[in-house]
């Protein structure tokens, strides 16, 4: 027989077998009480369990789903975690249950690995109680399990077996409640005087041995798979084969990289951690009575991983608002190295279900430009615009009597939202979509998104893991941005990028390679892992390299990337290059491009209130088309000024 495959080791990176409990599968402590906790964990492993291309292996992807979904459903419900608990305090009650779904399950064999991989329970089913219908009738009453899985009643069944087996599960219901109330009473620190009457307190933890989550368990004991586990893979309107651009195409991620979202397990393992800190001693282990689980000491915070972790998450909100998906998946990466806790491995894996909408957002817009036809009329907003031609990449359309070309890299947000609400389905799967584009896309609307997730939400749809990412900033966000490095330490950083670029400053002579090198530091700036100081100093280099070859617009790049990670002022460090490059010999073209990026800088500077500024760019615009003496520009400067209402210059 060949190797079987482990889902649980290829997807979860846990050896040793399926889990034995619900509490194990989803790696939390049997002792943890916060639901919140617990629901947010398992959103996390469901939003990496999702990110994964199953392959031949869709089977055993799709019953992992619906075990975590299971686990889920079952630990953040009170009523339905004390009635699980019971059972596992009988340690064996459920393994008639794991045997009986295993046996009406498809039988294992060499053909069918996934099966034997989820069962993983050979020795639990040999090892099952002699009357698995009453197990199964047990599961019924606590869970409410369909009726046909009920065993047929014939007609030569005695009415006396039946009476029997109908006490025999009051019984067991009985004892199993009282079970539960001593366990919940012992685990506050309080053995009820009458409890004495039963037994002394338990001295250790009970070891539920026998219990697997196999592929059928938790359909079988807890009802039907969380319909949204799939539907995300099965929805026949979502298009899967159509790519839309270079950046926008999905990452096919190595496997060591899809423990991204739980890279904080290389220590110990938490699951044996909440095991072992659970255990108390009673009274007859010579203590006054019985103690409560001991505090986790937490490790303090390393600084410089919570620097490069929160930087990381800014560049993987601002990859994704200018859709370039590659880029996002790289900063994921990089901070999933950095992760500290389970605060950060939930806000990472967020991330990474926000990222896997996006994928399938663009490549459903893919899809519908392809199907556009010429002539076809569309309204964006309260203007109609006719298709001239589309193909899966991009658009041109005419509007206001003129033609435009556009891709999917660069198309307004207005349109990108009227042509999925015109193709994508009114399923509410196809809404978490469009809301994972407002959502994320540096021309959406979060509030819309909102609304959009809270309506698939009373559909039926997961999307606690997108709104719980709608409660943090957007990209560049005030909370997620990095304060400005001090004086000696961006010194220090600055002489270590010269260092390490040394032999390409010495080469840096001319303008076009100044250029080459203003652009090769910004994306080394991008690795979230450098220090900040590092990253803060590479951009700095890299703006006054572009300075010194005349590209205002490099320029203005580095300082939006500085702009992105750090507290800064975008709009003064955008002046004061300007004011460098005026005071610089600028050619012809480089003239022009400067006094155009004036008077656009001016505009957003009047936006934002700061006239001021605004009248200071107008005016280094108007002289340097004053000193390139052409008729045309300087015209277009005067008017750009009467626009914005600047009138004449300052007099110096």
């Amino acid at each position: 027989m060949s190797e079987a495959f482990d889902p649980y080791r290829q997807w979860l990176g846990r050896d040793g077998g399926p889990p034995k409990d619900f509490y194990e599968l989803l790696g939390v402590a049997r002792d943890q009480t916060d639901a919140g906790a617990i629901a947010r964990h398992a959103d996390a492993l469901i939003a990496r369990i999702r990110s994964i291309r199953p392959g031949p292996h869709i089977a055993a992807w799709q019953q992992l789903l619906d075990a975590l979904s299971a686990a889920k459903r079952c630990l953040t419900d009170p009523q339905a975690r004390a009635k699980y608990d019971a059972c596992l305090d009988e340690n064996n009650l459920l393994g008639g249950v794991a045997a009986v779904a295993l046996k009406n399950a498809t039988p294992a064999s060499e053909e069918n690995p996934e099966q034997i991989a989820f069962a993983g329970v050979a020795q639990a089913e040999e090892a099952a109680p002699p009357v698995p219908s009453l197990a199964l009738l047990w599961a019924e009453e606590i869970y409410g399990q369909g009726a046909e899985h009920r065993p047929p009643t014939t007609a030569g069944t005695p009415a006396a077996w039946w009476l029997l087996r109908s006490l025999v599960i009051v019984v067991l219901f009985l004892a199993a409640a009282l079970g539960g109330l001593l366990w919940h009473q012992y685990r506050q620190g309080r053995w009820p005087a009458w409890a004495s009457l039963v037994g002394s307190p338990p001295q250790a933890e009970t070891q539920a041995e026998g219990l697997s989550i196999s592929g059928g368990v938790p359909a079988a004991a807890f009802g039907q798979g969380d319909k949204s586990s799939s539907a995300r893979k099965t929805e026949p309107s979502r298009p899967s084969d159509v790519s839309s651009g270079q950046s926008l195409e999905p990452v096919e991620r190595p496997a060591d990289t899809l423990a991204m979202a739980n890279a904080h397990t290389k220590g110990p393992d938490k699951t044996a951690a909440g095991k072992e800190g659970s255990k108390t001693e009673g009274p007859g282990a010579g203590e006054a009575g019985p103690s409560a689980p001991a505090k986790q000491k937490h490790a303090p915070l390393d600084a410089q991983k919570v620097h490069a972790f929160r930087g990381a998450l800014s560049q993987a909100r601002a990859a994704m608002a200018r859709r370039d998906l590659n880029s996002a998946r790289k900063h994921l990466q990089a901070a999933a190295q950095q992760v500290q806790g389970p605060e950060d491995e939930a806000r990472v894996a967020g991330l990474e279900n926000l990222l896997a909408n996006l994928e399938e957002f663009w490549k459903g817009m893919g899809q519908v430009l392809a199907t556009l036809q010429p002539a076809q009329e569309l309204t964006v907003g309260a203007t109609p615009i006719i298709v001239v031609s589309a193909d899966a990449r991009s658009l041109t359309y005419r509007s206001e009597g003129a033609n435009r070309t556009v891709t999917l890299q660069d198309m307004p947000g207005a349109l990108v939202v009227a042509l999925a609400e015109a193709g994508f389905t009114k399923a509410p799967s196809q809404k978490v979509l469009i809301a994972a584009f407002l959502a994320a896309d540096g021309q959406g609307d979060r509030r819309r998104a909102r609304r959009l997730l809270e309506e698939a939400a009373q559909a039926g749809e997961d999307v606690q893991a997108l709104l719980a990412e709608l409660d943090h900033p957007g990209p560049g966000g005030p909370s997620e941005k990095l304060p400005p490095p001090d004086d000696a330490r961006l010194q220090q950083a600055r002489q270590q990028v010269r260092e390490r670029f040394q032999a390409e400053f010495r080469a840096a002579t001319r303008a076009p390679a100044k250029t080459a090198l203003a652009q090769k530091l910004i994306e080394a700036a991008g690795d979230a892992t450098s220090p900040p100081e590092l990253r803060y100093a590479l951009l700095a280099e890299a703006c006054d390299l572009a300075v010194a070859a005349g590209k205002a617009g490099q320029a203005f790049q580095a300082i939006e990337e500085l702009d992105r990670a750090f507290r800064v002022d975008p709009l003064a460090l955008k002046v004061a290059v300007l004011e460098r490059l005026a005071r610089t010999s600028l050619g012809i073209q480089s003239q022009k491009e400067f006094a155009e990026t004036a008077m656009k800088t001016a505009a957003e500077a009047m936006e934002a209130q700061r006239s001021e500024e605004a009248r200071k760019l107008a005016d280094l615009a108007l002289a340097v088309a004053r000193r390139s003496r052409s008729p045309v520009l300087l015209r277009a400067v005067q008017t750009g000024r009467e626009q914005l209402g600047l009138g004449a210059p300052e007099r110096r």
